[in-house]
């Protein structure tokens, strides 16, 4: 009798482990999917308001890129958690501080408003540190990424994944070259 109760439960146990599996990769194929759609559009945008993605500073107040039409602007989505992210700042930071007349680089995290800021004190880095309430990841795909903009705001570059590897040299004639 235990033992008929047994198999019944065994069954029911595996059906049902079955069914869940079954589930949960389904949703997995669905998230990736809507993943990598929303990367898609984000590689074939052309002008970076295409993106739609409301930005404040690390007061919570708007902030409008087009307030940057004047230099070209070096936009970098990034995170505290990411070694390649936090990696590069260094060089980042350089190059920043010798293209200051013609770059603004801008850094945007989904991450909370203190983290971002206890960070950039930290590091010492005089970026434009701004946020999104967006999940970035799901949306950029690769931390970091990287676009270039041109005075209308343009996506004239982008890349994936870290500059860390790259001679600094090399970084900055990329960026000079950018400018017409």
């Amino acid at each position: 009798m235990q033992q008929k109760y047994f198999k019944k439960g065994l069954i029911t146990g595996i059906i049902l482990g079955t069914i869940l599996a079954v589930s949960a990769l389904g949703y997995l194929y669905y998230v990736s999917k809507r993943n990598m759609a929303q990367s898609d559009a984000i590689g074939k945008s052309k002008h970076f308001k295409e993106l739609n993605l409301p930005l404040k500073d690390l007061e919570g107040k708007p902030v409008d890129m087009m307030q940057f039409s004047d230099k070209y602007v070096l936009v970098n989505f990034w995170g505290t958690w990411c070694l390649p992210c936090v990696q590069e700042m260094p060089m980042l930071q350089n190059e920043y501080k010798a293209l200051k007349e013609k770059y603004v680089f801008v850094m945007i995290s989904d991450e909370d408003p203190q983290t971002i800021k206890a960070f950039k004190e930290k590091k010492g880095y005089d970026f434009v540190f701004v946020r999104s309430e967006e999940i970035l990841q799901s949306m950029i795909g690769v931390f970091p990424t990287t676009f270039i903009l041109d005075k209308s705001q343009r996506i004239i570059f982008t890349k994936t994944g870290s500059f860390e590897n790259m001679d600094p040299n090399g970084f900055k004639q990329l960026l000079l070259k950018q400018i017409k």
